[in-house]
């Protein structure tokens, strides 16, 4: 009891606290919710988007239409190509709700999904839906398309008796009204994109007149034709680029999206004597029509000012306690403009009406159609979740695409703002310090001039006072034992989830919901707990497969033996049945339940009964039903123009070694300030002394900070991060602040680089202290004295050109990602070799500072030539399949079918894409490793890919502990094996720029990286692998966004790879190896800040990975041969024009 009370900090009360004048009417509880939006299965999964920030707008799916047959400015032809998509919308659980397969195919989706979001709605209220059978509850939903009817008629199949039903917007309402027995109103509304919102509207106005007790409304969209986009492209209305810009200078139209979403309603009187979760209350509703304006479409702002005075006053609220309002927010030139000048004459009226004036600027606008596009019937529905899950979570999520406000809008001296990133929504305070509830307006507008407004007040979470450590009944139940299973597992991790929140449920609040708010179906599940984390282990051990599970009972009705129902029949039989409930022999009544016995179960709770509160719903099953699309209506000439690679093109390069310019100009080159030489050759710092002329001031790796006599000569302890801010604190005070750093600790006699060598535990310590950390501690000493001198450093190191020498190569990594935070100071590495230069070592540097223009990255010098190293295009073909199971052996490289792969950072993102891509495609049995523990998401995610496959281990290991991962390969050994190939995915971000990251969080970054790769290469050194492939980044050439660490231990994987690859064409290795240097995937990948990726994005010309995209690119890579390739989407152009193919600097 005190765990559950101490992680409830969500379900505190807030005061209820109204300001005086309430409305005459009672107010509407909203206490059930469901939905599902673009790339949203759920109302909770739609949070984390909105929260996030992301954009949830993608390339028109296979399974709606071709769009490329569609593209162009011609007849019947659009360039709209984006949208916002839900999953699965031909997925339906048809035999659930007693349909048969052919009925289902002949249904419009909107019919099918509206039917089991309504179940869901009912079920998140906590009731089932038989409660409602019989009751004069309403139904209203918004729905106007009409595509399934659409594309039926196109195909010229013959008509059958389903078609009528099932392409009827009345039948989507009616039909359910049907199945559950419901006797209130049934309605479809079409007011077009204000649909939803008015059918709320219509639902609030039954309840008040008494139609109806309870209403379920919602809305419903569904795109499986483009002939609305062709239609709505040719009026202008779109967005050119799939992007929604409200209220942004550039808002040039919206996006279509798709969503769904119910809620039910009852009024809140009722609501509070029921003890039923409210999640808000709607406090004041109004519908109007804009009358007759510039055109039919054009919206009229004192009509929408109009409709919201009128809504608040209904609500009877005051202007200044409304924090929030969800615009309607199409992102269109003429719209927005309009819709916040009506806002402002609407809320100075209700400010002049009370005799008061904004005190400043305290309301937040905002629109979700910038995360998943316009919704059009469902438009109204979409905002509606938003507020209420921002009410849930008390934060007002970010409003994406906004760069600067329309210049035709004027927010000064008005009451709002734009919400541009994700905030704290707090809440006002009254006259005596009382906290206000968060009350917060939806507008929609139809675009044939119906509009709506709906006003929402939060409401405070019921507290149950019954003891959380008494042992409680859980039951559940489904359909068959699959959809039980499934439904186990997404209630545990439910729970974990809500740990993890601070939100965790009362016991006998969740035991209670699950008992009279779920209709007891077929296959059952019952057990006896006492806490929370019982619960929890048991649905896993069950959703894992486990029976014998204690004081656990799995029984199928249909199984059942009737012995167990005669026990409680009779007068004798419920004398026996109340005994057992008042003595609460809670085994007892788990078993008599599973065996089909309905039972009373308020009998459990003789005094005040726990709260029903929202818990997840039904997991549907089913199969596809989807009659084929049709295709282009008519021929029609191909358009001239170039279709777009919405899809993004995979390009692939390949760094290489390009002979470039070496004339010299030594007269050229003034240096003003002293230059610091890292070195131990005195002779090398007079030959620069005088070839520079100016103060060369030389540092030596030393046990500590020292100067010699003069000050012309300095150590340092390469590792002590303090001797760098010394030495520049002592050059400062004389005023000898360097314009350039020469680097030449790691330039040793005699040494080719280690081509071949084996990496001893001394050699990593050495190369990195003085060379990738000596540049860290430097740079990070330059920005804590903000000195401004300094513009360029210069690595030297010994190498052969073709000769890989990761950490030294890995110093590069700073070259592109210093300039996001120094944008003045760049950096070099320059490989020579000694005898083959044809230069001295100052000549080399001379020859350098001699250059104009920007530097290069990598230089080498051989031979008497200077290269530098530049980024070449591969010619790899993107494979034309539509399958993944289709693709053939991995390049070779997978020689049968269940080999043994090993994953580190198996159980992340981008892991967990590569092992359920090997676990489907090749039936693999896999080794994820991972520094944690597994738990959470993490857990989920393991645990459905080995329910699908079966043969997957999880071990937890830091995979740069050495003893550690030689465990890991025993056991993978033990267990399924020799090893056939390994995939080094681990690796972690860092927040913090390289200017304000310490040496702890440096070293995290790079861990899993660089040790990491070398601890895999030692411990599979006897494996006889096919592969072993490292996952490297962009970054390694691009750069990061100013933290360095990332770019460094990406740049040292590249090199290994080479390294390791030399090393197995001496047959001192096997298995090949390769580097993949990815972009940013948009799902699994190493995310940081939203901002700064979509700036770089937008830049570039890159685009996000996805990841079917992503797996084809792996096959084409490993077929390659090649040991290092770099991938980047996007728009190809773009992309080449970024890189100036081959022009890195001179």
């Amino acid at each position: 009891a005190a765990k559950a009370s101490a992680v409830r900090s969500r379900f505190q009360k807030l005061p209820e606290q109204r300001i005086p004048a309430g409305p005459t009417r009672t107010d509407i509880a909203i206490i059930g919710m469901s939905g599902m939006m673009p790339q949203s299965r759920d109302p909770e999964q739609f949070w984390e988007h909105l929260e996030a920030g992301h954009d949830l707008i993608s390339e028109v799916p296979e399974d709606r239409w071709e769009w490329k047959a569609y593209y162009g400015d011609t007849a019947n032809k659009t360039r709209a190509i984006r949208g916002g998509f839900m999953p699965d919308v031909h997925q339906f659980d048809c035999m659930f709700f007693g349909i048969s397969p052919r009925e289902a195919e002949l249904m419009d989706p909107q019919q099918r999904i509206f039917m089991q979001m309504v179940w869901k709605a009912i079920e998140d209220a906590g009731y089932r839906a038989s409660d409602l059978s019989g009751t004069r509850t309403g139904l209203f939903v918004g729905v106007s398309s009409n595509d399934y009817f659409e594309m039926f008629h196109r195909l010229n199949r013959d008509i059958e008796p389903y078609f009528s039903t099932g392409m009827a917007h009345s039948v989507l309402a009616n039909r359910i009204s049907y199945l559950l027995n419901l006797r209130g109103p049934s309605e479809p509304i079409d007011t077009a994109c204000s649909g939803s919102l008015i059918a709320i509207h219509r639902a609030v106005e039954a309840i008040h007149s008494g139609t109806c007790n309870m209403a379920i409304a919602g809305g419903v969209n569904v795109m499986l034709t483009p002939t609305l986009a062709i239609a709505f492209d040719k009026a202008g209305m779109l967005s050119k680029d799939g992007r929604c810009k409200t209220f942004d200078k550039d808002a040039d139209g919206y996006v279509r999206g798709e969503g769904v979403g119910a809620l039910l309603l009852k009024p809140l009187d009722q609501a509070r004597t029921d003890r039923d979760h409210v999640y808000a209350v709607i406090r004041g509703t109004a519908e109007n029509h804009g009358g007759h304006a510039a055109s039919l479409t054009a919206p009229n702002p004192k009509a929408q000012a109009e409709l919201l005075v009128r809504a608040y006053k209904t609500a009877g609220i005051s202007p200044e306690t409304v924090t929030y309002i969800e615009t309607h927010g199409t992102g269109t030139a003429l719209g927005d403009p309009i819709e916040i000048r009506g806002l402002k004459a609407a809320f100075s009226e209700l400010y002049e009406k009370q005799g008061k004036s904004p005190a400043g600027q305290h309301c937040g606008l905002g629109a979700v159609k910038t995360n998943i596009g316009h919704l059009e019937a469902a438009a109204g529905i979409a905002g509606i979740l938003k507020v209420l899950l921002s009410m849930k979570y008390r934060k007002l999520p970010p409003t994406i695409h906004f760069n600067a406000l329309n210049p035709y809008i004027e927010l000064e001296e008005s009451p709002f703002y734009i919400t541009t990133e994700l905030r704290d929504w707090e809440p006002l305070k009254d006259a005596v310090g009382r906290p206000v509830p968060r009350r917060a307006g939806i507008s929609s507008f139809g675009f044939g001039g119906a509009n709506a407004h709906i006003v929402l007040e939060e409401w405070p979470i019921l507290d149950s006072d019954l003891p959380d450590g008494d042992p409680r009944v859980i039951v559940l139940s489904a359909k068959d034992e699959e959809r039980l299973r499934s439904y186990a597992g997404i209630m545990a991790e439910f729970i974990k989830k809500s740990e993890k929140g601070n939100a965790l449920p009362y016991l006998a609040d969740f035991a209670y919901t699950l008992q009279v708010g779920r209709d007891p179906m077929e296959v059952r599940i019952a057990t006896v707990v006492s806490d929370m984390d019982e619960l929890k282990e048991k649905l896993i051990r069950y959703a894992q497969g486990e029976s014998e599970i204690e004081d656990f009972y799995f029984m199928n009705i249909r199984d059942a033996k009737p012995g167990i129902g005669l026990l409680i029949d009779g007068e004798a039989g419920q004398a026996f049945f109340r005994v057992i409930m008042e003595k609460k022999e809670l085994n007892k009544i788990a078993q008599i339940w599973i065996s089909g016995t309905e039972i009373d179960w308020k009998l459990l709770y003789p005094g005040k009964m726990p709260a029903r509160i929202s818990l997840p719903t039904y997991p549907f099953g089913g199969e596809r039903y989807s009659i084929p699309h049709p295709g282009p209506r008519i021929p029609t000439s191909v358009s001239q123009d170039p279709i777009p690679e919405l899809r993004p093109s995979n390009l692939y390069f390949q760094s290489v070694w390009e002979k470039s310019k070496t004339e010299n100009r030594e007269s050229d080159i003034e240096i003003q300030n002293s230059v610091i030489l890292f070195d131990t050759d005195e002779n090398r710092q007079r030959a620069f002394q005088e070839k520079l002329d100016t103060d060369v001031i030389l540092v030596r790796p030393g046990n500590r900070f020292a100067a010699a006599p003069g000050d012309r000569v300095f150590s340092i302890d390469p590792d002590e991060a303090e001797d760098y801010v010394r030495l520049l604190n002592a050059l400062k005070k004389e005023d000898r602040e360097p314009a350039l750093l020469l680097h030449l600790w790691s330039l040793s006699p005699g040494d080719n680089g280690f081509p071949g060598k084996e990496i001893s535990d001394e050699l990593v310590d050495t190369c990195l202290s003085t060379g990738i950390y000596s540049v860290f501690h430097f740079v990070r000493a330059v920005s804590e004295l903000e000195f401004t001198t300094l513009n360029r450093i210069l690595f030297l190191f010994n190498g052969e050109k073709e000769a890989a020498n990761p950490f030294m190569e890995a110093v590069s990594g700073y070259s592109e990602s210093l300039v996001r935070v120094l944008p003045d100071l760049s950096l070099s590495t320059i490989r020579v070799l000694p005898g083959r230069n044809g230069k001295s070592i100052p000549d080399v540097v001379m020859q350098e500072l001699s250059l104009k223009g920007d530097p290069a990255s990598e230089i080498c010098y051989e031979d008497g030539e200077r290269y530098i190293r530049s980024i070449r295009e591969l010619e790899l073909k993107d494979l034309d399949v539509k399958d993944l199971r289709d693709f053939k052996n991995l390049g070779g490289l997978i020689q049968s079918k269940r080999g043994v792969y090993l994953i580190t950072g198996g159980a992340g993102g981008l892991g967990m894409i590569f092992a359920r891509y090997l676990a489907e495609t090749y039936q693999a049995r896999l080794i994820l490793t991972g520094r944690s523990k597994l738990e959470g998401e993490r857990e989920a995610r393991v645990s459905e890919l080995r329910q699908r496959t079966g043969s997957v281990l999880y071990l937890q290991a830091d995979v740069s502990d050495q003893q550690a991962m030689a465990q890991v390969i025993e056991t993978a050994g033990k267990a399924y094996g020799p090893l056939n190939g390994v995939i080094h995915a681990a690796g972690i971000v860092s927040a913090n720029p390289v200017t304000r990251k310490d040496a702890a969080e440096f070293e995290a970054t790079l861990k899993p990286k660089i040790h990491g790769a070398i601890i895999l290469d030692r411990v599979t050194r006897d494996e006889h692998l096919d592969f072993f492939i490292l996952f490297s980044s962009t970054s390694a050439v691009l750069g990061d966004f100013g933290q360095c660490d990332y770019a460094v231990a990406n740049r040292f994987l590249v090199s290994f790879a080479r390294m390791r690859e030399s090393m197995r064409q001496q047959q001192k290795r096997h298995g090949r190896t390769l580097a993949i240097a990815w972009p940013l995937w948009r799902e699994g990948g190493l995310h940081g800040d939203p901002e700064a990726e979509n700036f770089y994005l937008s830049t570039s010309g890159l685009s996000y990975l996805e990841t079917a995209n992503g797996l084809e690119a792996f096959e084409n890579i490993l077929g390659s041969g090649a040991s290092q390739v770099i991938l980047m989407p996007g728009d190809p152009d773009r992309i080449r024009q970024m890189l100036c193919t081959g022009q890195t600097g001179q």
